[in-house]
């Protein structure tokens, strides 16, 4: 299960650093 949600979090951040350099 840990694992599992290390992705989801992994994923997570990936989606957020998109979203960043959009903004930049």
């Amino acid at each position: 299960g840990g694992d599992k949600l290390q992705k989801k979090k992994k994923e997570k951040k990936k989606k957020k650093n998109k979203k960043k350099k959009k903004k930049k």
